[in-house]
């Protein structure tokens, strides 16, 4: 067979392309033998340092991604060789009916040409990276597999928060991950001092953040060391984003921690606490005496916005999701069951200049109000569906909490991910799908009861009390 292959390559140059399957069949073998080093492939090609297209092979007016390349592969091995016959139970069957309902919607735009072929397959693919979910129930079903996921994305979050201080201080890294719509890294943000920088491992940085605290207070010895270095890799990613959103996350996400963490825990948290109330009070009382040069400044400046709401509420940004909202809302009244479909414009339109420098209008196919977002994707039922799927998830981390606190954090990250979604693009972007799959799979598998193939469905998938 590869004599063969190779005879009709030689035959045909344009056949070149034929040479990758001897290869791809190599690399689902290591799947099919490690599954956690195609989940790590995959999380290293959307949540690290490269933007989604960084890895693109050009096939006409469709870029195939590597990582999708990668997720299928994952997606074949859970689909043929599961270590557990299990969907999710009702999570995974909420999400079944979300993926379903999206598909449903795009369809019917696509028979009234409403929206192009080209624009659903561009703004429709992030949510496919949700199917991770179901890799993580079928591929790594029990409470220690689910852990080393986590393990490997926290460390993958915190390398990616160190490249993001390399970008950050380095003009020339920095252009390197640069994606094509330089939205990533904004030297100007930063007052010209460092810059602003927002790689894709930074969602799962703000997932995983206090699933790392929780490891480190539980974690001895080296142990405790290691896990030091990803937590501060983590704060790192997390600092230097200018991410707003994410801070105040960040503290919600603590107040959440504390009211249902216990014992040692909750000693530790409180110790941290202390230390980082101490830590903001210098930096506020430093703040004025801070010579203009110092590269913290430009973190000390953003800070300070916080404590002006009229001035976030005024600012261009607030005025652009305002009219996002008063766009979208009008449109999902008039198509409350199934939405408009995904990559369909809503009526809102975005400033562009064209090659000729001509001023035009190109209407806008997002929405940074991801839960109005989802009404004009795929309607209420939609919105309803996917919110099943994110609280049963979320409900069956905080019941296992006593037991297991590492899943209470992975929770607390999630739940910090659906209030951010308020203002911020973080449920249709590869990045923060992908982590949302990876963090919502491991929690229903950690804390799943072995359940038949054909009980699988019915299943809550938690231990009993």
């Amino acid at each position: 067979m590869a004599e063969a292959l190779l005879a009709l390559v030689i035959a045909d140059p344009r056949l070149n392309v034929l040479l990758l399957a001897p290869a791809a069949v190599v690399v689902l073998a290591l799947f099919l033998r490690w599954p956690l080093l195609g989940v790590t492939a995959l999380l290293v090609l959307t949540d690290s340092a490269f933007h989604e297209s960084f890895f693109a092979i050009e096939a006409g007016a469709l870029s195939i991604r590597l990582h999708e390349i990668v997720l299928l592969g994952v997606l074949f091995v859970a689909l043929v060789r599961p270590r557990r016959a299990t969907w999710g139970g009702t999570a995974g069957g909420a999400l079944a009916i979300f993926f379903g309902l999206l598909a449903l919607s795009a369809a019917l735009a696509l028979s009234v040409g409403r929206v192009e072929p080209t624009d659903v397959v561009n703004w429709g693919r992030p949510f496919v990276l949700l199917s991770l979910f179901y890799v993580g129930v079928r591929l790594f079903p029990d409470a220690r597999s689910a852990h080393r996921v986590l393990v490997v994305a926290a460390v993958i979050a915190s390398v990616t928060g160190l490249v993001a201080l390399v970008a950050a201080l380095h003009q020339g890294v920095g252009e390197l991950l640069q994606d094509p719509g330089r939205q990533f890294i904004r030297a100007q943000e930063g007052l010209g001092l460092i810059s602003r920088v927002r790689l894709p491992g930074l969602g799962l940085a703000y997932g995983l953040f206090w699933f790392a605290v929780v490891q480190l207070g539980q974690a001895r010895g080296t142990r405790r060391l290691l896990w030091a270095g990803v937590l501060a890799g983590q704060a790192l990613n997390l600092a230097i984003s200018f991410n707003r959103n994410m801070w105040v996350g960040l503290l919600v996400g603590l107040g959440l921690l504390l009211v249902l963490s216990r014992g040692q825990v909750r000693y530790t948290l409180a110790r941290g606490v202390a230390v980082g109330a101490a830590g903001i009070a210098l930096m506020a009382f430093l703040a004025p005496t801070a010579p203009q040069g110092s590269r913290v400044t430009p973190l000390i400046d953003r800070a300070a916005t916080l404590g002006n709401l009229q001035a976030v509420g005024e600012s261009s940004s607030a005025d652009d999701r305002r009219y996002e909202i008063e766009r979208g809302w009008a449109t999902a009244l008039d198509h409350p069951v199934l939405g408009v479909g995904v990559g369909a414009p809503y009526g809102a339109h975005i400033a562009d200049f064209t090659v000729e420098d001509r001023y035009v209008r190109l209407p806008r196919r997002f929405l940074h109000n991801q839960y109005l977002y989802l009404v004009l994707v795929a309607g209420v039922p939609g919105l309803i569906a996917f919110l099943v799927f994110l609280g049963k998830t979320l409900r069956l981390a905080w019941r296992r909490n006593e037991r297991d606190p590492s899943m209470a954090a992975c929770g607390v990250g999630l739940a910090t991910i659906m209030l951010s979604s308020v203002v911020m693009l973080y449920f249709s972007v590869p990045d923060m799908t992908a982590a949302i799959g990876v963090i919502s799979g491991a929690i229903v598998a950690s804390t799943a009861r072995s359940a038949a193939p054909e009980t699988a469905w019915r299943r809550d998938g938690h231990d009993s009390p």
